[in-house]
C-alpha cells in the first residue's frame, strides 16, 4: 500500500487570507450630496470611502453642481456701528472699524432697507438737480 505524504487540509483547520489594510482617516469629515437621487447626504471620515464615492454622482454642494466655491464679494461700505448710550457712528472702511473697538458692533440693517434709502438719496439729488418752474403771478379777474 502506497504512503501519501501530501497534507490535506483538515475540517477545522481555519483558513486566513490577507488582512484588510488600515482605513486612512481624513483630516476632516467631509460631506457629499447626491444629485441623482434624493437620499441624505453622507459623512465621509476615511480616504477609502471618499474615493469609492462617484464623483459624478456625489458632489460637495449641491448648490454649485460640485464646482469650487467663488471668494465672497467685497463687503458694501460705508456702514452702521453703534454702541449703547453713544450716537451710532458712519464707519467707510474695514481700518476705520477696527479703529472703533470691540465696543462698537456694526448694525444690522437688512440689503432692503439699504437699497431703499440708496434710492431716496438718489431720489432726493435728482430732484434738487431739477429746478421747479417758475412761478408767474397769476392775472387776477377784475
Amino acid at each position: 500500500m502506497p504512503t501519501e505524504t501530501t497534507d490535506k487540509p483538515k475540517a477545522n483547520d481555519v483558513q486566513t487570507g490577507p488582512q484588510p489594510k488600515a482605513s486612512t482617516p481624513l483630516p476632516q469629515p467631509v460631506v457629499r450630496y447626491n444629485k441623482i437621487w434624493r437620499v441624505p447626504a453622507l459623512v465621509v471620515e476615511t480616504q477609502e470611502e471618499l474615493d469609492a464615492l462617484d464623483p459624478n454622482e456625489w458632489i460637495a454642494d449641491p448648490a454649485s453642481g460640485g464646482a469650487t466655491k467663488e471668494k465672497p464679494p467685497e463687503p458694501h461700505w460705508p456702514k452702521l456701528y453703534a454702541n449703547i448710550n453713544v450716537p451710532p457712528v458712519v464707519v467707510g472702511s474695514a481700518a476705520e472699524a477696527a479703529a472703533l473697538g470691540s465696543a462698537y458692533r456694526e448694525f444690522a440693517i437688512s440689503d432692503e432697507l439699504a437699497k431703499s434709502a440708496e434710492a431716496t438719496v438718489a431720489d432726493a439729488a435728482n430732484a434738487a438737480k431739477q429746478k421747479p418752474p417758475q412761478a408767474t403771478p397769476q392775472q387776477q379777474h377784475k
